[in-house]
């Protein structure tokens, strides 16, 4: 994992044409019709064919779209029918943020699959009933 001083670089720099780049995919190359999956930061070892592979890091990752997933998604509203995010969300600086545009992604009935770290121990707390841990 990198430092966080050279993520913040990273970001600082390749930010605005990472931003460019969803912008211009949403708008001209994002689907609008027919069975649309999306893998939110694949990685490199993750990559699932047939979907479409959403990654900030073009540079070690294997993504088809690069953006930054701190920003608004390049999807048009309602196109999206499944989501994968596995180890994105421990990333991300507004957490809320980032579920609102899954949402407006989403169309009505689709479903989003969101895995983290510890995720046993968080499933674990809910199944107990226990929700002092939860980010309101």
């Amino acid at each position: 994992m990198l430092k966080r001083q050279i993520k913040a670089i990273y970001y600082a720099v390749a930010g605005p044409m990472m931003h460019a780049s969803g912008a211009v995919y949403r708008l001209f190359l994002a689907p609008r019709s027919g069975v649309v999956k999306v893998q939110l930061g694949p990685g490199q070892k993750n990559y699932l064919p047939g979907w479409i592979n959403v990654d900030a890091n073009i540079f070690t990752g294997k993504c088809d779209v690069w953006a930054d997933l701190r920003r608004k998604l390049p999807f048009r509203d309602e196109t999206i029918d499944l989501i994968d995010s596995h180890h994105v969300v421990e990333h991300l600086p507004d957490i809320a943020f980032h579920f609102r545009e899954i949402h407006r992604c989403l169309k009505p009935g689709g479903c989003f699959r969101i895995g983290g770290p510890n995720g046993d121990a968080a499933i674990r707390k809910l199944a107990e009933g226990d929700s002092d841990w939860f980010i309101d």
